[in-house]
């Protein structure tokens, strides 16, 4: 889901999905969700409806009474298992697909057990029984609700293992055997059209707790970053230094505090325009130096902060090194400075240790650091116990 955007949700509701998919990305997000919320019901249907399977027994004993005894074995003896490492197939494979096999494995089974075992009854009452299997088709496609081919592929099967047996009993004549069939292939085919409508509204929910979620996500991300370099803002160090520090586990952060070297000078010489460009270029150089490695804040006006999590002071000032080269070949012009003269950045480094120290002990740190770095001629990263050179 991270890498879907409100405008490829709207681009998507916007073409539809007549045959039930989106597209790749939005299509993953939404098997994911489909499996998520099957899962919170799959033990209470099957809990519910085994028992309620088995009861129908009651309904055996009195329309098919002379193969009762086989009725008994196929529903508690082979069905009720079947159910039970369907669910713990699930439950080690809890996937939308996983999912939709059991349904339709549920559905065949309930249905194919009992009905295969009635042709052999000699019962004068297979009217009345086989009427009760429509309960198969309504469990299928309302309670489970697989996905929509799923559930036309478990009808078919359903229709055809219902129209098979019950030919095979000898039972009917041809008029009644007409009239189930009609009875069936109608239900199959308004549960089909009811399972479309049923996915289709699935899907369109989906589109929009999707689309709501996606906004909120923005609105959180634009509360956390500042509106002019795109780095997160003082907001977002509250709370990510709070989640450093509240961590119980023994860890080692590192703070590297960076201030553009005569930014106030470069900003009387080259306008306020130019300046907000040139902490920008500065920022998102670091940004994509930092990558996921790392936290990178704007501090206050030209100063910009790194946090970096579970490392060394000697790895700090390595990468605070990698920071001040890449913005001197930033190339960035600055003419108070003299002819030739390019932007640059003094960099102070600082680590202290979890638990035992604070957030603000790790500032004053860096800070002392960065002050060393100015007054050892700027241009260069030090770290707090680094001796003044200048």
């Amino acid at each position: 889901m991270q890498n879907i955007t409100v405008e490829d949700v709207d681009r998507q509701v916007r073409r539809g999905f007549l045959l039930m998919r989106f597209s790749p990305k939005i299509e993953s997000a939404y098997l994911v969700d489909y499996a998520a919320n099957r899962m919170k019901l799959v033990l209470g249907w099957a809990v519910v409806g085994t028992i309620v399977y088995n009861l129908m027994l009651f309904g055996d004993a009195a329309l098919a009474g002379d193969v009762f005894k086989q009725l008994l074995f196929v529903r508690v003896c082979v069905f009720t298992p079947l159910v039970v490492v369907g669910l713990y197939f699930l439950h080690r494979h809890p996937t939308a697909l996983s999912y939709d096999l059991l349904a339709i494995g549920v559905a065949v089974f309930s249905t194919l057990l009992p009905m295969t075992t009635v042709i052999f009854s000699r019962s004068h009452d297979l009217y009345a029984y086989q009427n009760a299997n429509t309960a198969a088709f309504l469990f299928f496609i309302i309670v489970l609700r697989p996905r929509f081919f799923i559930g036309v592929i478990g009808l078919i099967l359903l229709s055809a293992i219902h129209l098979i047996t019950m030919k095979l009993t000898g039972a009917f004549d041809s008029g009644v055997y007409l009239s189930i069939a009609s009875l069936v292939l109608s239900t199959a085919v308004f549960l089909g059209a009811g399972a479309y409508y049923l996915e289709h509204t699935d899907r369109m929910n989906f589109l929009h707790r999707l689309k709501s979620s996606l906004l909120h996500q923005q609105l959180i991300l634009k509360s956390e970053q500042d509106g002019l370099t795109g780095l997160l803002n003082r907001h977002s160090l509250s709370r990510i230094s709070d989640d450093l520090w509240s961590s119980d586990t023994p860890s080692t952060i590192c703070a590297i505090l960076l201030d553009i070297d005569h930014f106030k000078a470069f900003n009387d010489i080259h306008g306020h325009i130019h300046g907000d460009e040139c902490l920008r270029k500065v920022s998102q150089s670091i940004a994509k130096m930092i990558g996921n490695d790392g936290h990178v804040f704007r501090f206050g006006g030209e100063e910009i902060l790194v946090l970096i999590d579970d490392a060394d002071e000697a790895a700090g000032l390595e990468i605070a090194e990698i920071i001040r080269a890449a913005i001197e070949a930033l190339c960035i012009p600055h003419s108070g400075l003299g002819q030739g003269k390019v932007v640059t950045a003094s960099l102070g480094v600082a680590t202290v240790t979890l638990p035992g120290n604070t957030f603000e002990d790790l500032l004053k740190k860096a800070d002392t650091a960065l002050y060393n770095a100015k007054r050892s001629g700027r241009n260069r990263a030090f770290k707090a116990d680094d001796l003044v050179t200048a």
